[in-house]
């Protein structure tokens, strides 16, 4: 009973204890095994660090719909987590175009997609797209 007690505290510390943080950004690894650069102070990078993955629904559901060599398009990008699965769909010979507007945003998503052996088909474009 006592190891029990003693591994659920180690788990409840883990999961509460901040990731570690240099210059300001955190690297996250997602539920779907993917690495992700975010700025905690970030709604969305704090989200990530927090539950290891935004959107699950939209992720399965882009995963369903896309196949190897197409090209598809994530307009406001943010830090990926949506292109990444897009990148796992069309790889290798597709592209995903990943449209994302703000430039310290834009840049933590191409570092990010190195880190997941996506920069041969994730084409990050810092672009604002406006009506």
């Amino acid at each position: 009973m006592l190891n029990s007690a003693k591994s659920l505290l180690q788990t409840i510390k883990e999961k509460l204890a901040p990731p570690p943080c240099v210059n300001g950004i955190t690297l996250v690894k997602q539920l779907d095994d993917h690495y992700v650069l975010v700025n905690p102070i970030d709604n969305v990078g704090y989200v990530l660090i927090l539950n290891k993955q935004v959107e699950p629904f939209m992720q399965k559901l882009i995963a369903s719909l896309l196949r190897p060599g197409e090209v598809a398009i994530d307009i406001g990008a943010n830090y990926g987590t949506v292109s990444f699965a897009m990148a796992r769909a069309v790889a290798p010979s597709g592209t995903v175009y990943a449209i994302e507007g703000s430039p310290p945003v834009s840049d933590l998503l191409g570092k990010s997609s190195k880190l997941n052996n996506y920069e041969n088909v994730i084409k990050n474009r810092n672009l604002a797209i406006v009506e």
